[in-house]
């Protein structure tokens, strides 16, 4: 059996922190978020009872820190990981013409794309 490596076409996404985390006994301003593979989700599950807990081991493995980071960011910082990893699910087009907005508008767009689906479907 081989092993396949798949190029991503989904970038990584900078997260703005309005509250420093501390990472390694280092205060950070910004964490990245990666994309996500089918593994990191399966793993995630596996390790906590609840979906917070398995959301907060989810994004602290894709964005490389502590879980202890994830739960002590400010609730708004941890929002922005939610709408950070929300932009993965999309298809790789959507999620490339986001890249450059910030994530607060990148919601806007998301959300406006879901309501433009769900009239289309009805």
């Amino acid at each position: 059996m081989t092993d396949h490596v798949s190029v991503s076409r989904y970038k990584p996404i900078s997260i703005s922190l309005e509250e420093p985390a501390i990472v390694d006994g280092a205060q950070v301003s910004t964490l990245t978020m990666r994309p996500p593979r089918a593994l990191d989700v399966i793993n995630a599950s596996d390790f906590a009872p609840t979906k917070n807990q398995v959301d907060a081991q989810l994004f602290a493995n894709l964005c490389n820190v502590p879980l202890q980071t994830v739960m002590g960011l400010a609730y708004y910082d941890y929002k922005q990981l939610e709408v950070a990893y929300d932009r993965f699910l999309y298809p790789t087009q959507l999620h490339c013409e986001m890249e450059s907005l910030p994530l607060s508008a990148a919601l806007e767009v998301l959300t406006r794309s879901a309501l433009q689906n769900s009239t289309q479907n009805s």
